[in-house]
């Protein structure tokens, strides 16, 4: 059975870094299960849920990394992948997208990933943007979370909590089921 992990890599966005990074998995015999990449900033950020029948393969695929590494100004590391089959066994808890938009200030993302940590909400995705209002002066925040609430959280309760932390950061919150699939 293959081994599963997941490869961070951060660097200097430029044409072709993502093709070069993957050529190393591809021709270390790796499977690219799944993948996000994003820019933030000037930086390419990429996350990839890899198999690896044999350990050879990961071996290979280290040895490319580092070569890598050394040549550019790339940063990898791999980790290994939590077993998919405990995870199954432990079922599903009811998953919801949180939205949070308004103004721009310090530290949404700290009272709200705060507030879900202190009730056992599981963060499943996170997006944020900061984006120009030609309306006003002020930016625009925009929030979306894909969270998993465990079942002895009382969803009402959890929604009056919510809108109480609406009013304290003056930010529209909004918070709807989402579907099993992530």
């Amino acid at each position: 059975m293959p081994k599963e992990y997941i490869v961070s890599a951060v660097g200097g966005n430029r044409p072709g870094v993502v093709a070069e990074l993957t050529k190393h998995i591809y021709l270390s015999g790796i499977n690219i299960e799944n993948s996000c990449m994003t820019l933030l900033a000037e930086y390419f950020t990429l996350m990839l849920h890899i198999s690896a029948s044999e350990d050879s393969a990961l071996d290979s695929l280290q040895e490319k990394l580092r070569t890598m590494e050394e040549e550019t100004e790339i940063a990898t590391r791999i980790l290994p992948a939590p077993d998919q089959q405990q995870e199954a066994a432990e079922g599903e808890k009811p998953r919801y997208a949180l939205r949070i938009r308004g103004e721009d200030r310090s530290g949404i993302i700290y009272k709200t990933s705060q507030f879900l940590a202190q009730r056992g909400v599981n963060i499943l995705q996170m997006d944020t943007r900061v984006e120009e209002n030609a309306h006003c002066e002020s930016s625009i925040f925009r929030m979306y979370t894909l969270i998993e609430i465990p079942e002895d959280v009382d969803e009402e309760s959890f929604r009056n909590e919510l809108e109480s932390l609406s009013h304290e950061m003056q930010e529209s919150i909004t918070l709807t089921k989402a579907s099993s699939a992530a």
